[in-house]
């Protein structure tokens, strides 16, 4: 199977993507005190299979950050590497300054 993870790299069937977690919607949790932005976004993704296949990213040996999905029906994955901001930011409490620290991490 290894040698068969090396050849979807070689041709190219894993589309690379990186996920900027930056809070919001997708980072939130429900706690006793209502849904509140937590990190660990990856680790909960990596609970459903269509959004990481863990046997796959073992053969790759995959640092923590990254997820790969299970391969479609067109032989193609997707491999999410994630950047969670060390403090994440509520959108509905951002600033102009957010949105420029944003812009420089895209960059």
């Amino acid at each position: 199977m290894q040698k068969e993870a090396q050849m979807n790299l070689l041709n190219k069937d894993i589309s690379h993507v990186l996920v900027i977690s930056t809070g919001g919607t997708f980072c939130m949790v429900k706690t006793p005190k209502g849904y509140m932005v937590q990190r660990g976004l990856a680790n909960r993704l990596k609970k459903f299979h269509s959004f990481h296949d863990e046997e796959f990213a073992k053969l790759l040996s995959l640092p923590d950050d990254t997820l790969i999905t299970p391969e479609t029906p067109y032989h193609k994955r997707i491999q999410f590497t994630m950047l969670e901001f060390e403090q994440l930011i509520d959108s509905s409490n951002i600033v102009v300054s957010d949105w420029v620290r944003i812009a420089k991490t895209i960059e």
